[in-house]
């Protein structure tokens, strides 16, 4: 149940997210939220790995080489339903791109709950990127 408690606050937080860029001239579409754990796995392999592939009814092995890996973690709190990622439209009708373009709903984000992370403050930036971090 306290996963559900974390995954309803975070959808709260969510609505008031898009709320709030609305009444700021922002559109906002979906980028990703949900991400399968094998998903996940597959994005934390190391760059140029290679990924093979059981073809359903058919004995062959498909090899991707060096097509996967290096963009992500294999623990995600998108395949926990408490991170999303966002596509932003400016209200000049471009795409944000960089931290900056994302700098005030970040901040915003983080504002609701001291449990919000906006990714524009990593290391390696991910401006699109809003989670919750449960508690432990």
């Amino acid at each position: 149940m306290r996963m559900t408690r974390e995954q309803w606050k975070f959808l709260q937080d969510k609505a008031k997210l898009i709320e709030f860029a609305a009444s700021k001239g922002y559109v906002l579409t979906d980028g990703e939220a949900y991400r399968p754990a094998v998903t996940a796995w597959v994005n934390a392999l190391p760059p140029e790995s290679n990924l093979q592939a059981i073809r359903f009814g058919v004995q062959e092995i498909i090899t991707y080489p060096g097509t996967v890996g290096g963009l992500g973690i294999a623990k995600s709190l998108h395949t926990q339903r408490l991170a999303q990622d966002f596509n932003i439209i400016k209200p000049d009708g471009t795409l944000a791109q960089s931290v900056e373009d994302y700098r005030e709903l970040g901040e915003y984000w983080e504002s609701l709950d001291p449990q919000n992370v906006w990714g524009g403050r990593w290391e390696k930036p991910d401006s699109d990127h809003f989670q919750r971090t449960p508690k432990v």
